[in-house]
């Protein structure tokens, strides 16, 4: 335990102050079973103060002889708790003056208003989780769709940690091995080689740097499951995007016309494929225009395009394939996006003059069908790129700039013993590499990095 906190008693609604079904009230700390006692009676007599560990208790909150609602109280004493104290949870009837009128009458009997995110801060002061496990807590709070929830409970199970446990007990290895040499030339030992003391050491940084990088390498997907694929639709104007936009929402997204360049910004959508979110925009359509407001219409198209996961682009088969169909294609792969092309409007007849190499899908925004072809297409293109729910993914800026400085300093490591440099320079540097890594997993964080972490949780968690 942490004596920073063994004295001092916390307490928070931990549910959301609205009307509904329960309200909780958590109280944590080395006073919280005598705190709750102190509100808390039970409707059969029983005795808070001897519960045992994850017990229920069935009763009512009172203020002094005045009754306040019904109420259950759990106990969970420490070290068997969230926080790894000792915890008391209330759970009222919903509703926002019965539970704030508890948490008065906890803080009149000894207890002291929770911080943002105290109850988990607790928890890692006290080893019940490192701090990106933590962070992945965050994560399960905020995740909107399927895949960014399964990945979150990944991280909370400790994927980054295992991770760097296996870098870090590589790097200590060596570190271990370097330091027993230089004792044992500072105590009259023979001096070893450099240069075969390094042939012994380079295959283990090297593979550790591998596996650093790997962690590096896969945030990407981390981002895209927790904001989603981003998907433009492209097409010249009039060409149907925002009716195939409508389509794939099921809602009237965007605003369809007979008249071109309707769509002047970027119109937003959201839909769900296989458990990931897919973000749609419908863009302007690109063409020479004198029109300064469609002008900035196209450059944010263009922009979208440089940031998308993948493009959705539409040819109107009523009408020639030309110049502005051209450059639609050259500004895809000028960014090299995987793209689904189709020939929109199906459900009208053949124009004239139409490109006769047009051998893409016939869609059409007034079939429902039309919505399963493109859903299909985007689904074979996220397969292609989703990766397993079981791998380590880095969380957040805090996470990605620590596992970059233990990345970039491995790197000298490895570019010092290929130049063979002393062993003690090699030494310091292996340890300075972690240094990094333990600021990633929390070890060795300053007061201000937890703050930081913690002001993004909400009170009561």
């Amino acid at each position: 335990m942490y004596d920073l906190y063994s004295a001092n008693t916390i307490a928070a609604i931990s549910t959301p102050e609205a009307e509904g079904g329960i309200a909780v009230i958590r109280v944590s700390g080395e006073g919280a079973i005598q705190t709750a006692a102190a509100v808390f009676r039970s409707h059969k007599g029983k005795d808070v103060l001897s519960a045992k560990t994850h017990t229920v208790m069935y009763g009512a909150a009172y203020d002094g002889d005045t009754r306040i609602d019904d109420c259950l109280l759990t106990i969970f004493r420490a070290p068997n708790s969230y926080t790894g104290e000792d915890i008391a949870e209330l759970s009222v009837h919903g509703g926002v003056y019965s539970a704030r009128r508890v948490l008065s009458v906890l803080f009149n009997s000894g207890a002291t208003p929770a911080n943002a995110g105290e109850f988990t801060r607790r928890a890692v002061l006290n080893g019940k989780m490192t701090l990106p496990q933590a962070e992945a807590v965050l994560d399960i709070i905020k995740a909107d769709n399927e895949k960014a929830l399964l990945f979150a409970n990944e991280r909370k199970n400790g994927a980054v940690a295992k991770i760097i446990d296996g870098v870090s007990e590589k790097l200590l290895s060596v570190s271990a091995q370097l330091t027993a040499i230089n004792d044992f030339a500072e105590n009259g030992g023979e001096d070893s080689e450099d240069s075969s003391v390094i042939s012994d050491i380079l295959p283990t940084l090297v593979q550790a740097r591998k596996e650093l990088k790997k962690l590096l390498s896969d945030r990407w997907f981390f981002d895209v499951v927790t904001n989603g694929y981003s998907v433009a639709i492209l097409g010249k104007p009039n060409v149907g995007k925002s009716a195939i936009m409508n389509l794939l929402c099921g809602t009237e997204k965007s605003i369809v016309t007979d008249i071109a360049g309707t769509t002047r910004d970027i119109v937003e959508g959201r839909i769900e494929i296989d458990g990931y979110a897919v973000n749609l925009f419908d863009t302007a359509g690109l063409r020479e225009t004198s029109d300064p407001i469609e002008r900035i219409g196209v450059e944010r198209m263009r922009e979208k395009v440089r940031h998308a996961d993948f493009v959705i682009v539409l040819h109107d088969h009523t009408r020639p394939f030309d110049d502005d169909d051209t450059a639609i294609k050259v500004l895809v792969n000028e960014h090299n996006k995987q793209a689904a092309y189709f020939e929109n409007k199906a459900d009208l007849p053949n124009g004239t003059g139409q490109d006769e190499n047009a051998c893409e899908p016939r869609i059409s925004a007034y079939d429902p069908t039309s919505r399963d072809v493109i859903i299909n297409r985007l689904r074979r293109m996220i397969t292609q790129t989703r990766q397993n729910p079981e791998n380590a993914y880095l969380s957040g800026e805090r996470q990605l700039s620590a596992a970059k400085k233990a990345s970039t300093a491995l790197s000298d490591v490895i570019t010092q013993a290929e130049g063979n440099a002393p062993l003690d320079i090699i030494s310091a540097l292996v340890s300075e590499t972690l240094s990094a890594l333990y600021e990633l997993t929390g070890e060795n964080v300053s007061e201000n990095t937890l703050d930081a972490v913690f002001s993004k949780f909400c009170i009561g968690k």
